[in-house]
Order: structure tokens, then sequence, then C-alpha cells
């Protein structure tokens, strides 16, 4: 072979190796897996339990020793502490909680669970006990992708890219897996306290895909898996971890840094607020009043005592910010603005009142506004008597007639200060409030000033605590720059890396044909409580709960009426003491509470009556 051909082959080997590394990159999970145990527990605060859930097992389930079929309708009540399961004409006493266990069907069957007649499908295990306060409380335990399907479409839009729509599922899934809490009942709740998970409420497939193809993918920095914080919007400002939370809180794989994606996309949340330069004399509003109550006490300060009322702003000069949070924050704590003012003069009184001097007043006015010489204010009287009423007198007078009270023509009663004023006001709770450029009441927006000819305009941007990943910043890079998730992702948290992370938690077994044929157990008759006798007092007289059905319960309510509140429900056979008769209700007590109850639903206590009256307040 010659030299050249020899060249040529080396050159060639060396392109094919080249070639073949190009197209054999390994796969994600090569550049390291993590093993993790793949399921979270959410609370579901957003089912507003109370003390009774109807159940649709849209599903495969077991509740203790019970199997369901698909579609069967469960509801729970709570008694007496306990939860009562009814199912087809059965009850069961539960105890303090009734978990449902999923177990496996076929691929793309439904199975889950719906709550009180809703649409969504809440999947997983579902754990129901009674809370502190007497209510059910619902803990769904499920895979974390199944999870995930119920959270993206509520943290981020399904018309959003692709590749967002990844970038998304990554971080909600790296954040549920950094917030699991062995010791506690739950790890995360259903609402913005951590993520928003509403179930699953359609088949969308963008969203399906968007969690499939980036299955197990998390990100991690320094060996361990770091909570992948994101919010809607960051106003253009990445924060860092320690200055929002905290500098116990240092996380290098976020930084504070500029975000042109987020400020770009007209999407991104913004509230505009504008301050004209130039005022008419007959100017008002709301933030005329605004003004002219921080210019008064402004003046007031500088030894000018002025109503707001006697106040005129005739021109803005200058709008700016100032007094950042930290050094590099664009937080800012101060609005300033700077005024050109006239005020109202004020006739000096009797008493001494201090006139305002020229010191104060330049000597030249706006157009329209004239300055008071001294020989041109009147003499100040004494109030004029009422109407109708002889004024006194003077001796060098001939006649009484009435003195007319001193005028000045409006023109003649503004002066304008010599000097500018800026007027130094707080930003939150004070000038954003009365701006209305409050965007989540975090008092963390991002405020900016632009001038134009003939305005100052503030604009205040972020919605979220701003740390890690933009929402808005994610949707910009995918539909305009065309970046991948993992780009994304590397923006936001520039020093993690991704791994994949495989499950070691399942699903329990399907069920199998006979199990699900085999009749229940027998029912648990559901059980009284003990009953206890009431000692009568003087002048007290004792009726029984015994015009209800033996197996219904009677309110008793806080108020004389059908829609006040339950405050318990007494049973068949309780004894009560009568403390008041109000004609239709009576007012009764039991040894631990008192409260109302329907006279028709009770007799005297050596009366033997009939059960079985039927009414709203009777519960069956």
């Amino acid at each position: 072979m010659s030299g050249r051909g020899y060249g040529a082959a080396v050159r060639l080997a060396a392109w094919l190796v080249c070639l073949v590394l190009l197209f054999s990159v390994p796969a994600l999970g090569a550049l390291g897996e993590e093993t993790a145990e793949g399921s979270v527990r959410v609370l579901m605060t957003q089912l507003a339990l109370t003390d009774t859930a109807k159940l649709l097992l849209d599903g495969s389930y077991t509740c203790g020793e019970m199997a369901f079929q698909q579609g069967s309708e469960v509801t729970l009540q709570v008694r007496d502490g306990s939860i009562f399961l009814f199912y087809s004409g059965m009850v069961r006493d539960m105890g303090r909680q009734a978990v449902f266990v999923r177990h496996l069907l076929p691929d793309r069957q439904l199975n889950g669970i719906r709550v009180n007649g809703a649409y969504p499908l809440y999947c997983g295990d579902m754990l129901f006990d009674v809370s502190s306060g007497g209510l059910l409380r619902c803990v769904a335990r499920l895979e974390v992708e199944e999870y995930l399907l119920g959270v993206l479409p509520y943290e981020m839009s399904s018309a959003f890219p692709a590749e967002a729509l990844k970038a998304q599922a990554v971080a909600a899934r790296t954040y549920a897996l950094t917030h699991l809490y062995p010791d506690r009942a739950y790890d995360v709740e259903d609402n913005t306290n951590d993520q928003v998970y509403g179930g699953i409420t359609s088949d969308t497939s963008v969203i399906r895909k968007a969690v499939r193809d980036t299955e197990g993918i998390c990100a991690f920095y320094q060996g361990q898996m770091v909570p992948c914080y994101y919010g809607a919007s960051n106003g253009g400002l990445v924060e860092s971890i320690e200055k929002v939370w905290g500098t116990g809180n240092v996380h290098g794989y976020i930084r504070r840094k500029n975000d042109p994606y987020d400020l770009n996309n007209p999407e991104s949340p913004v509230m505009v607020y504008s301050i004209p330069k130039q005022w008419k004399e007959d100017a008002s509003g709301e933030l005329l009043d605004f003004l002219r109550t921080r210019l008064q006490k402004e003046l007031t300060g500088r030894g000018v005592q002025a109503e707001a009322e006697n106040i005129r702003v005739r021109e803005v000069t200058a709008v700016s910010l100032d007094n950042p949070t930290d050094a590099g924050s664009r937080i800012y704590q101060t609005l300033k603005i700077t005024v050109l003012v006239s005020v109202r003069r004020t006739l000096p009184e009797e008493d001494g009142e201090e006139e305002l001097t020229d010191e104060i007043f330049p000597e030249e006015t706006p157009e329209g506004e004239q300055p008071l010489s001294d020989t041109e204010i009147p003499e100040i009287t004494k109030e004029p008597a009422p109407e109708n009423t002889p004024q006194p007198v003077p001796e060098s007078t001939p006649s009484a007639a009435p003195v007319p009270s001193p005028s000045r023509a409006p023109a003649e009663e503004w002066r304008a200060l010599s000097e500018p004023v800026t007027l130094s006001i707080p930003y939150f709770g004070e000038a954003e409030s009365a701006f209305s450029l409050s965007i989540n009441g975090s008092n963390n927006e991002l405020v900016t000033v632009r001038e134009t000819g003939k305005a100052f305009v503030l604009e205040a941007r972020r919605f979220g605590h701003g740390v890690g990943m933009s929402q808005r910043g994610a949707q910009w890079m995918a539909a305009k720059e065309g970046w991948s998730y993992r780009q994304i992702l590397h923006f936001y948290y520039p020093d993690a890396v991704l791994k994949r992370v495989r499950y070691t938690y399942r699903t329990a077994d399907a069920l199998t044909s006979v199990f699900l044929s085999t009749p229940a157990p027998p029912a648990t008759p559901t059980p009284r409580p003990t009953l206890m006798p009431v000692v009568l007092r003087a002048g007290e007289r004792k009726v029984i709960v015994d015009r209800v059905s033996t197996d219904s319960t009677l309110n008793l309510r806080k108020e004389a009426n059908t829609t006040s509140e339950v405050l318990t429900r007494l049973y068949y056979g309780q004894e009560l003491a009568v403390m008041e008769d109000l004609g239709d209700w009576l007012h009764v007590r039991t040894e631990s509470m008192e409260g109302y109850v329907m006279k028709k639903y009770v007799s005297e206590k050596q009366e033997e009556t009939d059960a079985g009256s039927e009414d709203r307040d009777a519960v069956h």
C-alpha cells in the first residue's frame, strides 16, 4: 500500500470512529443511575372533605378484607371518631382509618378513584383518616410518574412547547423526590405550598409524552439529588436560594443571573402604571390625592403649613427607585418622585401663625400664578357676626353699615415653591398598593422606571419567588430559541447534572377473578355509643330521642333553626334535659354540651311513642 493510500485509510478510519462516537452517545441513564423508592404521598387538601365522602372506585381496589369491582360506589362517614364504610347495603366500622389499596389492571384501563362526583381521577392508594377536627382527611400514595400526570397540566399549560413541558417534568419530579418525609403522614400537599396536583382530567397525549420521554430523570449536584425550584415568571432575574430563603440555604446549582428569555416573553406577567409629567390646574384623581397627602407632610417638615387641598402639583420632573434589598438586587424598597409644587398662601392668624416667606417662594412664578405683595394682603378682621346681626360700629364711623369680609381673587392665592420637592415613598405596602402594581403579594416584584415624552412609566414583574426555572422563560426558550429541555435546565441549574432514577415501588398485584367473586365478609353492626344519663337541675324536665328510626340520628344544633351549625348527632334513646321550650324547638343539654333540637323528634321520658318520623333534621 502506498503512503498516500495508507494516509487516506488512516483518515477514513478516524472519520469512522468519530461517526460511531457521534451516533453512540450513551443514554442519559448511562451518565449515572440512582435508585429511589419512587412513590410520593400527597395530602389532598383541594378535595375539601367534610365528615362524609362518596367514592367511585374507577379501578381495582381492596379495603381491608373487602375487594371491589371496578365502578363500585362507596360512602365513608365519620361517627364518634370512627370511619364507617357503606357499600351495597352493608356497613363496616373501619376504626380511625380506611385504606383503599390499588391493584394492577391491564394497560390503558382507568385505575383510580373519583371523589364526591367530581371528574378528576386520583390514582394510587388512598388513605382516609379522621382529622383533629373530626372530619375526613385523605392522603394519596402513588407512583411518581403517575403523580406527574396530575401535576404538569396544573403547573404548566399543555399548550406550551414539548421541550418546555419536558423541562417541567424533570423539575417537578426532582422536587417531589427531594421532599419525602418518612416521619410525617404525607410528603407534599396538592397546592402551591408544594406543587399543584389535580388528578387526571383527560388523556392529554403531550403531557404523557413529556413524562414518558423524561422518565426517571432528575437533577443532582455534588452527588445529591437537589430540589429543582421553579416559578411562573422571574421577571428577568433568576434569584439564588440564599437570597430568598436565607444564608443557611446556600446551593451553588442555582445562582442569581439575568434571564432575558423571561423578560422577552410577552406572556410574562407585568403590571404598569404611568405618572404624567405635566399637570393641569384642575387635575384630580387618586394619584393627586396620594401625592398631596405626602407633600403635606414633607412641606410641614420644611416649615410650610398647608392643607392638602391647598397644594398644587405643577409638574413631575423625575421618578426613580432606591434602597435595593442587597447588592445586585432589583428589588427596591423606596420610590422617589420629584415634583414642582405651588401652595395656596395662608394668611396669618391673630395668634401669630407664621407667614410664608419669600425664601420659600421664587420671585418669578409660573404663568397664571402671581405672588402677593404685603400691600395686597388685606388686614385680618374678626370673624363676621351671624347674618342679620348688627356689626359693632367704630366711634369714627357715622353709620352701622356691615363691613364685608375680605376676599382674594383665585389667581392671587397660589405661589410656587422655589425648589422642587422629592418624596421618598416606601414601595412595598404603600406605593405598590396605591398604584395597583402588586402581582403576587410577596413583596419581591422587580420594578423598573422608563421615561417617555409625557410620562414616567413604572413596570412591575415577577410572579413567584424567582428561584430556579421560570416557566415563561422555558416557554420562550423552547418556542423562539429552539432549545431542548436539557439546554433549558442547564441555563437555570448550570452546575447540576442529570441522572436517571430507577424506582423500587410497585403497585399491588392484580386481583384474581376468584378473589373478586368471593363475597365480602358479613357487615359488622354499627355500634352505638354508651348513652349517658342526664341529671336534672332545678326547673328542668327530661325528654328522650325516640321519634327517629333506630338506625338514624338527630342533629343537635347551635341555634334553633335547620340551617344552623350541627354540634353533634344524638342517637336513638339519648336522654336530654330541657332548659327552655321554644315551641317547635327545645333548648336542651347533655352532660357535656347544650344546643337545640326539634321537639317533634323527642318525647317526655315517661311516654311510649312510635319511631319513624322523617324530616330534614333526622339524618338517615
